[in-house]
């Protein structure tokens, strides 16, 4: 059956029909509902694309056994021959979209098999309707139990109030330089807590990616302007990444984890997390922590700009082993987690590419930062405004220009202090394994203001027996011991980060 034009009623694509062949752009009108039954084959000529307008709805109903095929109308291996033009087989952006919202439209789509589209689900202005998506509401999109190997590209229309709910499904899309990953969704309208998203029970099995003079392969998956809370990666319903390099990242820009939320990361989704961030402040950080952030032994986290921006209330707790740190470090750095921005082989650069790994706004805390390892960056650990209290033990910061800032009241001179770090068997040092001693000029990190530069040098610690300890807001002294003991195993190495 060959579709094009305006859908204008209440209408159903059965599993009978040998394929539904569509030729131009079709749309379903607002209040109207499209279904499309098990068994359904749908193929797609060129440009065309079966747009969701305002207020329409489109409800996908296939099986495991049989599931509802999106595909080309050069795919011979599902429907036959349709064009008739012998043997063949689509190819990867043979057609645009197989699905289109653009704005206030409601699409539900469950055991779908999606193949060799530009997108299998976008999301953006439709211009022929003549008016810009944003003027019209916002979309709602459930995707589950389905194969997808191109594309969730959602961006102006999942707005304050939009739904997305993407579960047990299996993406294989092909990585290449230029266009977006399996998942990627966009608010431009700034980091709303209104916006509903859950990530959860998917599986990511992006083929390698190759780097080519084009340009950087881009993350597995990129998420901007949302609640992140509900995409999962731990426990039982985590998202689980099998590839490597790009296929293996997890992009955040501008994101939120909401106060009264929290959001655990575990090493054994396979997921290697990418902060990208602006100046601390105003929700410009990676990820923007007003709840519970909880970072669990064996996670990375590569950062540009600013990466985790923990808010007047928020938590942020980061619990490493000895075997598996929590890694912090420059997103140019691929000696852990691989080549994740897909530029080809590089190493961190100990600049200030990443700005601030952790920033700390004033009244923000962390129980404990344990077994951390704080490299390549710029401040490892800023410490901002006053009220806030955090433990970091049994760390390590290296190559960073500063591995704390922490600024106080400057009237602060006695305690009680209006801040409160305290470290505690941390080692500091330019680079390389944890070693056996160190002296106070290793300590790069622990700055002084300006206004104090007379009055307190780094070379006036006191070296004792006692473990490191560093409990002013303004760090103007510190203990070392003589031979200060590994924090870390002689074993330890990237390889095991």
């Amino acid at each position: 059956m060959r579709i094009s034009g305006l859908i204008s009623r209440d209408t159903t694509w059965t599993g009978a029909c040998d394929v539904y062949l569509i030729e131009d752009t079709t749309t379903v009108e607002g209040g109207v509902r499209l279904e499309i039954e098990s068994g359904a084959v749908v193929k797609y000529s060129g440009d065309a694309g079966l747009y969701i307008g305002p207020g329409g709805s489109l409800d996908v109903d296939g099986t495991a056994a049989h599931p509802v095929v999106f595909t080309s109308r050069a795919d011979d291996s599902v429907a036959g021959d349709t064009n008739g033009d012998g043997p063949s087989t689509g190819a990867p952006d043979t057609y645009a979209q197989a699905i289109e919202l653009g704005g206030g439209g409601s699409v539900t789509v469950t055991g779908a098999v999606f193949r060799y589209a530009g997108e299998a689900i976008f999301e953006g202005e439709f211009t022929d309707v003549g008016q810009e998506c944003p003027a019209y509401g916002n979309d709602h999109l459930t995707v589950t139990r389905s194969q997808i190997d191109a594309p969730i590209w959602l961006g102006s229309c999942t707005r304050t109030g939009g739904v997305v709910d993407i579960e047990h499904n299996r993406f294989d899309v092909p990585l290449a330089a230029d266009v977006v990953g399996a998942i990627d969704i966009d608010d431009p309208n700034g980091t709303s807590t209104t916006n509903h998203l859950t990530v959860a029970y998917n599986t990511f099995e992006g083929a390698d990616a190759v780097h080519t003079s084009r340009g950087t392969i881009p993350p597995e998956v990129d998420i901007t302007g949302w609640d992140i809370s509900g995409f999962s990666l731990s426990g039982a319903s985590t998202n689980t990444f099998t590839g490597t390099g790009p296929a293996r990242a997890v992009e955040l820009a501008e994101d939120l984890v909401a106060a009264g939320e929290s959001w655990t990361v575990d090493r054994a989704s396979g997921a290697v997390l990418e902060m990208q961030g602006g100046s601390p402040g105003d929700l410009q950080a990676g990820l923007n922590d007003d709840g519970i952030v909880a970072l669990e032994h064996g996670s990375v986290v590569k950062v540009s700009g600013t990466g985790i921006e923990v808010a007047a209330g928020g938590l942020l707790e980061v619990e490493g082993t000895p075997a598996h740190p929590v890694v912090f470090t420059d997103r140019a750095d691929d000696s852990v987690g691989g080549d994740t921005d897909g530029d080809g082989s590089s190493t961190g650069s100990g600049d200030e590419q990443a700005g601030n790994l952790v920033y700390f706004d004033a009244a923000s805390r962390s129980d404990s930062l344990r077994y951390g390892l704080f490299e390549n960056s710029g401040t490892a650990i800023d410490v901002q405004g006053g009220y806030s209290v955090l433990t970091v033990q049994n760390s390590e910061f290296v190559n960073n220009r500063d591995a704390f800032d922490v600024q106080s009241d400057p009237s602060d001179c006695n305690p009680p202090y209006t801040n409160d770090v305290t470290a505690l068997n941390d080692w500091f040092g330019p680079s390389g394994a944890p070693g056996l001693s160190a002296n106070a000029l290793d300590i790069v990190g622990l700055k002084v203001p300006e206004k104090y530069a007379d009055l307190f040098a780094l070379t006036e610690a006191i070296v004792n027996h006692e473990a490191n300890t560093i409990s002013r807001p303004v760090v103007t002294r510190s203990r070392f011991p003589s031979g200060l003991v590994r924090s870390f195993p002689a074993s330890l190495s990237r390889s095991s980060a």
